[in-house]
């Protein structure tokens, strides 16, 4: 069985217009993979359902034992966001870090103000989001509240045979010093905002140059790279949506401590 720990830490993430919205993600999801399941993190798929069913097919996925994690970013730009929400909703060993285009769907449905609205719906369909445009309000606002329910601003990871090697997951960043729970506990807002939506380690900015402890590894996507990207301890591993979506075995990553042997892309 799954050992499974969220925490009681919420965080209250705050608009671009600063306008606060009472939207209380999840903060922290920890669990243990059993003996018997191999895990995976898949890259962001922006709509990409087929790409991941390839991935899942070449990498001999148990659906019955094996589990998923998503950096985040479903949906958008590609055909089947809905298909993937609902995927990740609805399987039970499938988990999903919040991604910031999921952020821009959250932040759109529960706008009450129709001005400010309209705006973040335009700025939305800019970055990919056509779709959900065109979905009644009543609906998306559905839709938002099962992101706020089900998906987790981080996620730790470790393995029954391995129980001292974590590996941290987040959409975009981990911007600290250590991967741990007075890290946690100190965050605000604009904290988890940073591991939603910024590029510090991606971008090699030299104020984080520096390995994250804690955790043998963190997981991002977010950041598009050629192929995984290994900066310090903190992998990249958005190649591309569309057509070479990633997944890594992160059992593989800890035994081997090679992305390259670990990491499988679509298409290259």
């Amino acid at each position: 069985m799954f050992s499974l720990t969220s925490n009681t830490h919420f965080g209250m993430l705050t608009s671009p217009q600063a306008r606060t919205l009472k939207m209380e993600f999840k903060g922290l999801l920890q669990f243990t993979i059993p003996k018997n399941a191999k895990a995976f993190v898949v890259s962001d798929l922006g709509g990409n359902y087929d790409g991941l069913m390839q991935l899942l097919k070449s990498v001999d996925f148990n659906w019955e034992t094996d589990v998923l994690i998503s950096v985040g970013d479903l949906i958008d730009r590609g055909p089947n966001s809905l298909k993937l929400l609902k995927l990740f909703i609805t399987e039970p060993r499938f988990y999903a870090a919040l991604g910031n285009h999921e952020w821009m769907l959250v932040d759109a449905a529960n706008e009450t103000d129709p001005g400010v609205r309209s705006q973040k719906i335009r700025n939305w369909i800019s970055k990919g989001g056509a779709w959900g445009a065109k979905i009644p309000n009543k609906k998306l606002k559905k839709i938002a509240d099962s992101i706020v329910k089900f998906f987790y601003c981080a996620i730790t990871v470790r393995f029954n045979d391995m129980p001292d090697k974590l590996i941290g997951i987040t959409h975009a960043d981990f911007p600290f010093k250590r991967w741990d729970a007075k890290t946690f506990a100190n965050f605000d807002e604009y904290d988890y905002l940073a591991l939603t939506c910024r590029r510090y380690r991606a971008n090699s900015d030299p104020n984080y140059d520096y390995p994250v402890g804690g955790v043998e590894y963190t997981i991002h996507g977010h950041s598009r790279f050629e192929r995984p990207t290994l900066k310090h301890n903190c992998l990249f591993i958005d190649t591309g949506e569309k057509e070479s979506p990633t997944i890594v075995n992160i059992y593989s990553l800890l035994k081997t401590g090679e992305p390259g042997t670990a990491c499988l892309t679509l298409n290259k």
